[in-house]
Parts: C-alpha cells; structure tokens; sequence
C-alpha cells in the first residue's frame, strides 16, 4: 500500500519541467496577486460620495445615429425605426 501510495505522490509531483509530459498536462495554479492587502472591504466604501453627471434640462447638441438601410452582413432591409427612447 505504501508503494502505490509513493508512486501516486512522485506522478503527481511531476510536470512539464521534470517530465516528458507536454506543458497542457500541468495543474493550473492561479497566480499571486502583486497587490498587498489595504484592510478596506471590497467594494464602495462607507462615506464615499460617488460622482455622477446630472442630465441637463436643454443639451448643447444632438447627435442623431440611424440606422443603415441594409445589414452589412446578411444584406437584409432594416425595419424603420418609430420610437425614440430616453435615457
């Protein structure tokens, strides 16, 4: 039993640098982060003021983006467009 225990621990010991296994036979091991830890929770943080742009009343300018008459790719009609909607 031991035998068989040692063999299964120097199989998986090994891979592409000390065997003849190709490199898609390595255990994938994630790599350690180069940041160090701040002690803040993840996330927005508690008093924090976000900043947001407000919409305005009248804008500036109005940048109208229509449609193409026919798909580039299939070359079918594109159905007119009737609505337009606020963000």
């Amino acid at each position: 039993m031991t035998a068989r225990v040692s063999e299964s621990e120097t199989q998986l010991s090994k891979d592409r640098h000390n065997s003849s296994t190709p490199p898609s036979f390595d255990e994938l091991k994630k790599t350690r982060s180069l940041r160090r830890p701040s002690g803040a929770k993840s996330g927005g943080q508690i008093r924090h003021k976000g900043m947001t742009l407000k919409r305005v009343r009248e804008p500036g300018e109005v940048i109208e983006h229509g449609l193409p008459e026919r798909c580039d790719g299939c070359g079918e009609t594109s159905p007119p467009a009737t609505a337009m909607r606020m963000r």
